[in-house]
């Protein structure tokens, strides 16, 4: 059976203490194998195992730094597909198929892209729709359900909640404000 601390570093990786975080375990087999064989050693706690712990411990880091490696290029497709999320937020985005495209786990998907954009892959999604909700507001043609339906809302009815929530007014109350901001900012023109 796996100890207690092997199995925290295995599903949340290793606590750099550094402002990146952890650095995820991508081989969860052998870190564990490693690990074990470490513990054991120790355990035991003949001397002499002392050499052998070491140099285990030093396999561990060698594979920890490996991985740190390619963490950088996880960081770049993290950042590279939130400025993908940002163009295209009316897009269907399928993050459990992204995340066995990256060769992660659905929770260490979330756990990275949370830590590089500070929010969850799906609250990400829903500001962008809803941002660029607000952009589309602006042009009086579109009807409002129209609107959501541009940004990824089926459902009209979910689309005036979720935009109530995160701008503290349904879609048809921001678009009067839109107006009555225009026609201020008209009215001050005209001065």
């Amino acid at each position: 059976a796996m100890c207690e601390r092997a199995r925290r570093i295995i599903e949340d990786g290793f606590d750099l203490l550094s402002d990146s975080g952890y650095l995820l375990v991508a081989d969860a087999e052998h870190m564990s194998f490693l690990f074990g064989g470490l513990v054991a050693m120790v355990s035991r706690g003949l001397p002499r195992r002392q050499a052998d712990a070491t140099q285990v411990l030093e396999r561990i880091l060698v594979v920890a730094m490996a991985q740190g490696v390619a963490g950088h290029r996880r960081e770049a497709e993290i950042a590279a597909l939130a400025n993908l999320i940002e163009a295209t937020p009316e897009e269907p985005h399928d993050f459990s198929r992204l995340a066995a495209g990256m060769g992660l786990s659905a929770s260490h998907f979330r756990r990275l892209f949370r830590q590089e954009v500070g929010h969850a892959p799906h609250q990400f999604l829903l500001q962008c729709r809803l941002r660029r909700a607000a952009q589309l507001l602006h042009d009086w043609q579109q009807r409002i359900d129209e609107v959501g339906r541009a940004v990824g809302f089926v459902d009209p009815a979910s689309f005036s909640r979720a935009f109530r929530q995160h701008y503290g007014m349904s879609p048809r109350a921001y678009r009067k404000s839109i107006c009555l901001a225009d026609r201020a900012e008209s009215a001050l023109a005209h001065l």
